[in-house]
């Protein structure tokens, strides 16, 4: 069964596990942005190839929507590091035009949504995504959606993420923009915030100044 090719992919699942995954992008040092969300399609003899990502229907079961909330560009190799030159980067594609061929940028996602029945289900799917499979940039709509209920906020929190007040702050700035910066989202993002980390003032007024 083919993968679910589509005109907007950005990467492509290399590592994948029950709640995140790894994909490398496919253009070199430009990762979708830090917490932008992203889907991975079914495999489906039913998906055309070159479907419009950002065409409105229902999302098909077995699609698994994901939050960025990591990036880095290394050598390919895992034993082999990159090593300064001293030269611009002109001068290295001129004088050593192969170390392009053994960089990667890779993005890595906390799995917080999955589709089934037309719905998205805010939480876990039943198994992970497939390898190789083509990563994609949620719509607007789909963004609404699954921010709709703030369940990705629990989702983040509980996560082994470094900086999982940046990601929040970065969800909710897209779940924002997404909304057509309706300020009641605003509101009701400051009473989940306030539910969620109750009796810690202190970090809660420190993500709503990252709002905006």
């Amino acid at each position: 069964m083919p993968l679910a090719v589509t005109i907007n992919s950005v990467g492509e699942v290399i590592e994948a596990s029950t709640n995140s995954f790894t994909a490398e992008s496919l253009r070199l040092d430009v990762p979708p942005p830090f917490g932008s969300f992203v889907r991975i399609l079914p495999v489906s003899n039913d998906v055309p190839e070159a479907r419009d990502p950002f065409e409105e229907v229902a999302a098909p079961t077995g699609t698994v929507y994901g939050l960025v909330m990591e990036a880095r560009t290394a050598s390919r190799e895992p034993n082999r590091r990159a090593v300064s030159f001293g030269l611009n980067e002109d001068e290295l594609r001129r004088d050593q035009p192969q170390i392009w061929e053994l960089l990667a940028t890779d993005f890595v996602c906390l799995i917080i949504a999955h589709a089934r029945e037309g719905e998205i289900r805010p939480y876990l799917p039943p198994r992970p995504p497939r390898l190789h499979a083509p990563v994609d940039i949620c719509s607007e709509s789909e963004v609404c959606r699954i921010v709709e209920g703030f369940a990705f906020l629990r989702a983040i929190a509980t996560a082994d993420c470094a900086c999982c007040d940046e990601l929040m702050a970065a969800g909710l700035r897209e779940g924002y923009r997404c909304s057509g910066k309706d300020e009641e989202f605003l509101v009701r993002t400051g009473r989940e915030l306030a539910v969620l980390l109750t009796n810690d003032y202190e970090r809660l007024a420190a993500i709503l100044r990252k709002l905006r």
